[in-house]
């Protein structure tokens, strides 16, 4: 089964995930993950009776925020890298004579 991220067209994507960076539910989702890793960074800091095993949750919960936070990012460099390899290929395509 073919997935999405390997049938869409590069420009499509570009164009969605630059559409869904502005939009005011993007911008809440992020202030909501800001939100929460700032608060985890708040407890870990505040409380001095916290495990060991608590500490360790709490800096997973900040790592899951920041790398969703930048999926979106993520994404726009791979489909604008995709973009580019496609533009490339199309100029020694044309250079060398083959189509498609």
């Amino acid at each position: 089964m073919k997935k999405l991220i390997d049938t869409v067209k590069p420009s499509e994507a570009v164009s969605s995930l630059e559409e869904l960076k502005g939009t005011l539910a993007w911008e809440l989702i992020e202030e909501s993950l800001m939100y929460d890793a700032n608060k985890a960074v708040l407890d870990i800091g505040s409380d001095p009776t916290m495990t060991e095993r608590e500490i360790h949750f709490r800096r997973g919960s900040i790592h899951a925020s920041r790398n969703f936070k930048n999926i979106p990012d993520v994404l726009l460099r791979y489909f604008l890298n995709q973009q580019a390899l496609q533009k490339s290929n199309s100029a020694g395509d044309a250079l060398t004579g083959i189509t498609k």
